[in-house]
């Protein structure tokens, strides 16, 4: 980690994600393109409001998600963004805090009511985005702190917000103390409808040296050098910003330093993995952490593939998450990124956990038990398979007790591990060696699923998914 007391703090839209589900025939009622992003009015939003089915609310907007990230993946993460004194005002900030994220922005009096965005998720899980952006384009340079600027290693910045007159002031202060004080700029051009109406600006910021890192996709990078080929795009800019990186598609995502490219292929971790909502947001996230931990390119690229394409391909599946409930570590981020997509998440976690302010508060239902035993049990009867990614002790220990349990016959449910990159190989040669040495049959090594990519391990699961009974296997 970074020396400093924070390794990001972001300034952003300060917006509440109010998620519902809605049927196609509603978004033709209300002449809605489906997977689309609107800009409405105050009494635009009230009116779709008031037409949605039950909803839920939780802290959103793109760069308070990629703080959320950060805070989930171990970072120390901070937000800066404008709510008003009202109802979702305190959903907000009660949210944002509850996953980690220090957030000292006052709300403010008057004015605009929070902003919101109306989510309509449809059975397909395509998400069509009505954003009100309300007190959260009111931010101004009087509600910076400028020694928690000082305080974050990186100061992450969305084009978002960056596009209103009033907080682009207050995020030019912002970055004159962040390069007073040592420390990075980082920059995420949000959406082509950012880049259009503001390139010169953006180009004159990029020319002054104001930002060091720049985060885009392909068509971002593409609008900014006003190029429709990738490459010369990227050759335009590269010499302005001391990092670019650029996510591309099925094609993964690349990293580019001072004219030295590095690239990681999505196939790795899945080739029918789709872009969904809030991805690239917790693509960013893995990105960060990766740099603020010392990691090479390659490995926070790496990182930051996992954390965005996981969640994302369950969601798009349809598949639910059963997990321990908790919003740290890569899980919390595949929770994160699972919700985004409009899946649901159920998380187990022992009281003990709440009450050190670890539990993820987003979760679709989080069952609260007395101890880890019975969350092992839960987790196992919600549960069709598990998964195991890459992790630590905990998710050792979980993996291994739900192969005993299958193969003293508690359940049938089958098993798999995601080896990205070769995380596990070492692991899978001790199992051999244990099966070779005789203190394991060649049938129950066999129960272990070992999959390189997302595709692979979700088809081989769908394939096993109750095709055998409850019996032990020696």
């Amino acid at each position: 980690m970074t020396g400093t007391r924070l390794d990001v703090l972001a300034i952003g839209d300060a917006v509440v994600d109010v998620i519902a589900t809605a049927e196609d025939s509603f978004l033709d009622e209300e002449g809605l393109v489906k997977g689309s992003m609107q800009v409405l009015d105050a009494a635009g939003a009230t009116r779709l409001y008031a037409r949605m089915s039950q909803a839920r609310e939780t802290s959103g907007g793109s760069a308070a998600n990629t703080m959320a990230g950060v805070a989930a993946l171990g970072g120390r993460a901070g937000f800066v963004g404008q709510v008003s004194n009202d109802q979702l005002g305190e959903i907000f900030t009660h949210d944002i805090r509850a996953l980690g994220v220090e957030f000292l922005t006052p709300a403010r009096k008057g004015g605009e009511p929070t902003g919101r965005c109306l989510i309509l998720v449809t059975p397909d899980a395509q998400r069509t985005m009505n954003t009100f952006r309300g007190a959260a384009h009111e931010l101004s340079a009087e509600a910076l702190d400028h020694q928690q600027i000082r305080d974050a290693a990186i100061l992450y910045l969305e084009a978002y917000l960056w596009r209103s007159p009033g907080p682009r002031a207050a995020m030019d202060q912002a970055m004159a103390t962040a390069h007073a004080a040592g420390r990075k700029v980082a920059f995420t051009l949000s959406d082509i409808a950012c880049i259009r109406p503001h390139r010169a600006e953006m180009m004159a910021m990029l020319e002054a040296g104001a930002i060091d890192l720049l985060f885009a996709n392909e068509n971002e990078i593409m609008a900014l050098a006003d190029t429709g080929d990738r490459a010369s795009a990227v050759a335009a800019i590269q010499d302005k910003v001391p990092l670019i990186v650029v996510t591309c598609g099925s094609e993964g995502a690349m990293a580019i330093e001072r004219g030295v490219k590095t690239s990681v292929p999505i196939a790795r971790i899945g080739a029918g993995v789709v872009d969904t909502t809030g991805a690239g947001d917790l693509f960013a996230a893995g990105f960060l952490v990766g740099q603020t931990q010392g990691r090479s390119l390659e490995d926070a690229l790496k990182f930051a593939e996992i954390a965005r394409n996981l969640g994302g391909e369950m969601a798009r599946r349809g598949i639910g998450l059963v997990y321990g409930g908790g919003r740290l570590g890569l899980m919390g981020v595949v929770a994160d990124a699972v919700l985004a997509g409009g899946g649901e998440v159920y998380g187990v976690i022992p009281q003990a956990l709440v009450d050190l302010e670890v539990a993820h508060t987003g979760c679709t239902e989080l069952h609260l038990v007395a101890n880890m035993h019975e969350r092992k049990a839960m987790m196992t009867d919600l549960t069709d398979a598990f998964v195991a990614i890459p992790g630590g002790v905990g998710t050792f220990d979980e993996l291994f007790e739900a192969w005993s349990w299958n193969a003293l016959g508690y359940h049938a449910k089958p098993f798999a591990i995601l080896n990205v990159d070769g995380f596990w190989d070492s692991m899978i040669t001790f199992l051999d060696h244990v099966t070779v040495s005789g203190f394991m049959s060649p049938a129950r090594r066999a129960q272990l699923q070992v999959a390189d990519d997302i595709d692979g391990m979700i088809d081989g699961l769908d394939a096993a998914i109750g095709a055998t009974e409850a019996k032990m296997v020696w």
